[in-house]
């Protein structure tokens, strides 16, 4: 899914579903299937697929790890359908079980994609404050590639509500951050998808 995660959705679409024995092992494809369609850039708007592995973990309520995915998987999918409130409902829930398994990477993702949607409806001061969230989550990874955008995004958000004397100063700390690491920032694509199944 990582290394190669056109391989990872070319060998997930091989499989038919109805083959697969057993509901936990159908809820497993619909998650990795949606993760790899993410990963691959495919913003399907349709979320039947995923409803699959939610509907699955909300009632087992034994894997709270794969079932934060399928909330923040489902939470993706309804943003790219523009279903801002119901995409923020399926964030919100996702956040709180990376809350509660105290994950940093996760919770960075979840609130980068909030971020985006108080971005696209509008909202600059929610939107700032989410993208800080990020940033919090992301440092604490100490992934830089991750930091690097968690910076970028933040400077958007403070361009959006027009704080712009703070958009540059974030701007200038992107650019640092790319210096020092000796990386290029590109715009796209960014790796707001990201979020791994064990």
């Amino acid at each position: 899914m990582y290394s190669s995660p056109d391989s990872a959705l070319s060998l997930l679409d091989s499989i038919d579903p109805a083959a697969l024995h057993g509901e936990r092992r159908r809820a497993l494809h619909a998650l990795l299937l949606s993760q790899a369609m993410d990963k691959n850039h495919i913003d399907t708007d349709n979320d039947s697929l995923i409803n699959i592995a939610i509907d699955y973990y909300a009632d087992t309520d034994d894997d709270p790890y794969r079932l934060m995915l399928a909330r923040y998987y489902r939470g993706r999918i309804l943003l790219n359908a523009h279903r801002y409130a119901e995409a923020l409902v399926s964030l919100l829930e996702a956040e709180a079980l990376g809350k509660r398994l105290g994950d940093d990477y996760n919770l960075g993702l979840i609130y980068r994609n909030i971020s985006q949607i108080y971005l696209d409806i509008l909202n600059g001061p929610e939107s700032i404050r989410y993208a800080k969230l990020s940033l919090r989550h992301f440092t604490k990874t100490g992934l830089t590639n991750y930091i690097q955008y968690a910076y970028y995004d933040l400077g958007l958000a403070y361009n959006d509500a027009e704080f712009y004397d703070s958009s540059i100063v974030i701007c200038d700390s992107v650019v640092k951050i790319a210096r020092a690491s000796g990386c290029l920032l590109y715009t796209s694509p960014s790796p707001r998808d990201g979020a791994t199944s064990r």
